[in-house]
């Protein structure tokens, strides 16, 4: 039976999906993970905070990511106020920040003018026709973002499309990341740039109530966003696109 997926971009001014090893300064994924795409999803629904992990689950949801612009990185200073002490009086303070508060300067890596092709399918009929809705009307419940709250996405919706299954005997050429595990082997060519990355595709709730990454995937990024050619043996074809999705 094929699958009704809905086929959107997201872009930004900036976007930062930090890196779970990172801290004092942090670094970021070339791509949103599926894990940031589902809370994305979750804003534009209104869903609240670590309410929506079920409805996204890895059994219940599906994604395929295409990267419109090259990827470039760069580094930005992010000016943090220290709340060790007086917490409650400096959320208080608006923009009136007393000299005595320490200010904390962080290097942040940032992905710069960031653009993806998302493909997104999703198990609950009701669920995908309240984001279809959504979509078609150019609305959002919650703002989404790009990895941080400072960084707003643009979404625009470019329509539902039936994911038609496809096999191959041999090479492929696919224009969306790649999971390591759903191919056989690349086969390189010049002018591109390949590149792999472990990144969390789900998020679940530890006995305490806290979230965590739960399931990791390497993929395989062309970090130019060209196709790839690869020898892999299932795939998608949605407008137009061969997709693999994970």
């Amino acid at each position: 039976m094929e699958r009704k997926v809905l086929v959107f971009d997201v872009s930004g001014r900036f976007a930062h999906f930090k890196q779970i090893h990172t801290t004092t300064s942090p670094l970021t994924y070339s791509i949103p993970p599926k894990t940031a795409l589902s809370g994305m999803l979750a804003c534009v629904l209104g869903k609240d905070r670590d309410t929506y992990y079920d409805d996204f689950s890895a059994e219940n949801f599906e994604i395929g990511i295409k990267i419109k612009k090259p990827i470039k990185k760069q580094r930005i200073n992010i000016n943090y106020l220290s709340t060790e002490e007086d917490s409650n009086d400096v959320m208080n303070l608006g923009k009136d920040f007393p000299e005595s508060i320490e200010r904390k300067r962080i290097p942040l890596e940032v992905v710069h003018s960031p653009e993806y092709r998302i493909y997104f399918w999703v198990e609950s009929e009701e669920l995908r026709e309240d984001i279809l809705d959504l979509f078609q009307k150019g609305k959002s419940v919650y703002t989404p973002y790009l990895g941080l709250s400072e960084f707003i996405a643009n979404i625009e919706f470019k329509g539902s499309y039936e994911a038609k299954k496809r096999t191959s005997e041999g090479v492929v050429i696919i224009d969306t990341v790649l999971p390591v595990d759903t191919y056989d082997e690349i086969e390189p060519e010049p002018n591109k740039r390949y590149r792999k990355e472990k990144v969390p595709t789900e998020m679940s709730l530890n006995e305490k109530g806290e979230r965590y990454p739960s399931e990791y995937k390497p993929l395989m990024i062309e970090s130019r966003g060209k196709p790839v050619k690869v020898d892999i043996r299932n795939y998608h074809e949605i407008a137009g696109d061969n997709c693999v999705l994970f």
